[in-house]
């Protein structure tokens, strides 16, 4: 906001002075909101989804979904009522309910899924996922989140990933997972001795992912079973 004061001659004894006030306003178009469901092949399934399209307003965008789902697409979701609301960058909102039908107009029976290979050790990005598909009609193209066009991802590190799956009809399928890394293992030694009496030394392990396994050096040499005294 700025402020500007202008006067008149001063000669004449007289002086005005007008302030004027600028305001910045971002117009937009009408908003709105449209959706395009895909509804559940059978009872019980899970292959149901939605998209919603925002119009006009300004973006970018939010979207919450009654689902939990916070991205404009809402997937594996079964028959039954649900919600979404889009908000633009000025704070306006547009709400919709929808119905998903077992069967309904738009079903399709492909369905994806997401297979998942946790990371190996802390800090490591060995992590994987493999997408499958059932159903639909081949040939089958993949779009992940991590912008790979393949059936198998690696290298991952901790995190979520998901798939869309399109199908030579045009249909869609989206399936996510989370890679997960082993929490860092910490190891704690303690070493005693009495006197006369060979050294006790104990190891205590009080983070990571068991079973642990366990290996003595001496002097840099690896030490048979018979040679540690484990207690």
């Amino acid at each position: 906001m700025k402020n500007f004061t202008f006067l008149t001659n001063k000669t004449w004894g007289v002086v005005f002075a007008l302030a004027l006030t600028f305001v910045s306003v971002k117009l937009s178009a009408q908003f709105q909101i449209n959706l395009d469901l895909q509804h559940p092949t059978s009872e019980g399934y899970t292959n149901g989804q939605a998209e919603v399209n925002p119009t006009g307003g300004l973006a970018p965008y939010s979207y919450e979904w009654s689902s939990g789902h916070i991205n404009h697409i809402a997937w594996s979701l079964t028959a039954g009522d649900y919600a979404v609301t889009v908000t633009d960058a000025n704070g306006q909102a547009v709400s919709e309910n929808f119905t998903l039908v077992v069967g309904g107009s738009g079903a399709s029976n492909l369905q994806a899924l997401v297979t998942i290979q946790d990371i190996s050790c802390n800090n490591y990005n060995d992590g994987a996922a493999m997408a499958s598909v059932t159903g639909g009609q081949p040939p089958y193209s993949f779009n992940w989140s991590t912008g790979s066009t393949d059936e198998y991802i690696s290298s991952l590190t901790n995190g979520d990933y998901s798939v869309t799956v399109t199908d030579a009809t045009g249909a869609t399928s989206v399936a996510a997972g989370s890679v997960v890394e082993p929490i860092a293992t910490k190891v704690t030694i303690v070493k005693s001795q009495e006197c006369g009496l060979p050294v006790d030394v104990t190891v205590t392990v009080t983070e990571g992912v068991g079973p642990f396994t366990f290996m003595w050096l001496k002097n840099g040499v690896l030490l048979q079973a018979d040679e540690v005294t484990m207690g």
